[in-house]
């Protein structure tokens, strides 16, 4: 299997997640050497990924205070907290910073 196989993307937060096959240590260093090269290159999308977000919500934002309708203003509320959602998901993604194990064989 190749290493990059181990990542598939996420749809919802825009950026591909790791989805290893086997505990971490059952990785070998050099396996995890290359899962963390892998994962340092998506992590660093997710700052940009999170700017994007934070600027549809800002417009939506303004869209729902000058709106009138109230269905719209639910709507506009509902993706709203959509976005606010993944970028709280993007946010827990970008804390992780995995490191080389001991243990891998």
């Amino acid at each position: 299997m190749q290493i990059q196989e181990l990542f598939l993307e996420d749809k919802r937060l825009g950026i591909n997640l790791p989805k290893l096959e086997k505990q971490w240590d059952g990785y070998s260093v050099t396996e995890q050497s290359k899962i963390l090269s892998i994962w340092e290159k998506e992590r660093a999308k997710i700052p940009d990924r999170i700017k994007d977000l934070e600027n549809i919500v800002k417009i939506k934002t303004n869209d729902m205070l000058v709106e009138n309708d109230e269905e719209k203003m639910v709507k506009l509320n509902n993706e709203i907290m959509k976005f606010a959602s993944i970028i709280n998901d993007l946010n827990i993604w970008y804390r992780i910073e995995p490191t080389i194990s001991k243990k891998g064989s």
